[in-house]
């Protein structure tokens, strides 16, 4: 897949293969008996929905929302998505753990 940021060239190819991919990924991200160990795994599991939700509608919006914002959707949804693969943020992960436990009272 060729595309060009400067031209604009194969955009519309690239947006069309996101769409094809996210909508062969459907089935399990959205099936209603997820299982989720614990809050924050359910938590980050909302998030990264929302986030290809959001995705998948600029994409098929007439007109197309600018590749720019779309990714910053599919960026958001790999963030949540890390957080359980064990990609997280050291400032939130903290925020977590003092929030959810009685350390250093």
């Amino acid at each position: 897949l060729s595309v060009s940021a400067r031209s604009g060239e194969g955009i519309e190819a690239l947006r069309a293969a996101i769409v094809e991919l996210a909508d062969g990924l459907r089935p399990p991200l959205f099936a209603e008996e997820q299982i989720a160990i614990n809050a924050r795994h359910a938590d980050a599991l909302r998030r990264a929905e929302i986030g290809l939700r959001t995705a998948m509608q600029g994409l098929q919006a007439t007109p197309p929302a600018p590749i720019e914002l779309v990714s910053g959707d599919v960026r958001a949804a790999l963030d949540a998505l890390g957080e359980i693969a064990g990609r997280v943020d050291n400032e939130r992960m903290l925020d977590a753990l003092f929030a959810n436990f009685c350390i250093g009272k």
